[in-house]
């Protein structure tokens, strides 16, 4: 059974997503995947996307599939191909191919910038990353041909360094350059924590469903507060219920930099647990940090350099500063400690208890979230107090970490206690 492609403008419908085969063409791509009973080819069902199922097929009989590698049998003449080859082409992501399903890349690492760790160069870059806060963009764009000699800003110069330093470390090929961005959050607010979430192209995630994630992912810590960073390794491919072994957890320290695979789930959730400092009910002052992702083959959609009118405002918020440059921004490895969990009892009585940290990507294609209820967490035992700043903490059997649906468990808990349905029907 064919599907009318509908050319004219006024006959055009308006989808609220768009079909993915104008992004892949005839190339798997990780994606939901769903098949309608009432289409068939030669008596063969056909996948397809999110995005046809709700409009050229709203009224067939679908059927949800799951999470897997495909792209959409629909895509070749369905109701909305036009209107997704259009919007494929203004974003420019026509012809994308999904990043290799390797193993990481790079195991988590950690370097001292030893030119950001003084107070006054650290101030200057602290003072630019502030001024730009006041501009409405969230991330901006530095090409892998921009000269270092080029009228840039210190954020731009520092970006282009971590971006040329990683790319020779890691021997990395077909970069297309790096994406970057400043956090400055006031630790008072509710806004101080960044919850759990996957690196992306998010205008990709959110018009196609597609998730399309940098090779590496990096933070620079220019402020010693606050909590620290997660890096968990899961990537949005494997299946939710995957326990995790291990993660890392690095604290914050001035000139401190962290690089980890870009497809891993990580964040900096609001947990005392985590904190450095247990006695303080909640952290003080601000944290600051630079962060830099890596591209390959091409920048995310929507992201464009610094305007000239932008960086000319950011290069003018430091003129009372006599440093106009950040010098020395050569990293220098540095060891990551690692730490076991093997039982609940080696652990001191205050971390026996299991936290559970927000994920933010509820909700994102990726994420096989079909309970709109539902609230995914990440449950993980806090780690003990450690003389390093950076911890790989590995999990004992039964106490790796995992994601679950905490709606679930509460509903579960609360029907129980009235005699209601037994646990196989939350599993």
């Amino acid at each position: 059974m064919s599907l009318k492609n509908d050319d004219d403008d006024e006959d055009m419908i308006e989808p609220k997503s768009y079909c993915t085969f104008a992004v892949t063409g005839p190339k798997v791509w990780w994606q939901s995947i769903y098949v309608c009973r009432d289409c068939e080819e030669e008596g063969a069902l056909q996948c397809i996307c999110e995005a046809c199922a709700d409009t050229c097929h709203e009224d067939h009989d679908i059927e949800y599939i799951g999470m897997g590698p495909a792209y959409c049998d629909c895509g070749g003449g369905c109701k909305i191909s036009r209107q997704s080859q259009i919007k494929a082409k203004e974003l420019n992501i026509a012809g994308l191919n999904e990043p290799e399903k390797d193993d990481q890349i790079i195991e988590a690492q950690t370097f001292r910038i030893a030119g950001l760790e003084g107070h006054e160069a650290c101030q200057l870059v602290i003072q630019q990353a502030s001024a730009l806060t006041e501009f409405p963009r969230d991330t901006y764009w530095i090409d892998a041909k921009t000269g270092e000699d080029g009228d840039l800003c210190e954020l731009e110069r520092l970006a282009l360094r971590i971006f040329h330093q990683h790319s020779s470390m890691h021997q990395l090929k077909n970069l297309a350059g790096a994406e970057w961005w400043v956090q400055v959050k006031d630790l008072s607010t509710e806004n101080a924590a960044v919850d759990l979430h996957y690196d992306k192209d998010e205008n990709l995630a959110e018009k196609f469903g597609l998730g399309y994630f940098p090779i590496l992912s990096t933070v620079t810590y220019l402020t010693e507060q606050a909590y620290p960073t997660l890096v968990f390794p899961h990537r949005h491919d494997e299946p939710e219920d995957e326990q995790m072994e291990s993660m890392i957890v690095s604290h914050p320290r001035r000139g401190k930099h962290l690089v980890f695979d870009g497809r891993l789930l990580h964040g900096a959730p609001a947990c005392q647990a985590m904190s450095q400092n247990a006695a303080e009910s909640q952290p003080a002052g601000i944290r600051v940090t630079f962060l830099v992702n890596l591209w390959q083959h091409s920048k995310p959609c929507g992201i464009n350099v610094l305007e000239p009118k932008v960086r000319d405002a950011v290069k003018q918020s430091v003129e009372s500063l006599e440093a106009k440059q950040v010098a020395g921004l050569d990293m220098e490895k540095e060891a990551i400690s690692s730490l076991e969990v093997k039982n609940e009892e080696e652990l001191p009585e205050e971390y026996r208890d299991r936290i559970e940290l927000p994920f933010v990507s509820k909700g994102a294609t990726w994420v096989d979230d079909d309970d709109e209820g539902a609230n995914l967490v990440l449950v993980t035992f806090p780690p003990s107090r450690h003389e390093s700043d950076t911890v790989n903490v590995k999990f004992g059997p039964g106490m790796q970490a995992y994601l679950d649906y905490q709606e679930y468990e509460e509903e579960y808990e609360e029907e129980t206690q009235n005699g209601g349905p037994d646990l196989e029907e939350y599993v």
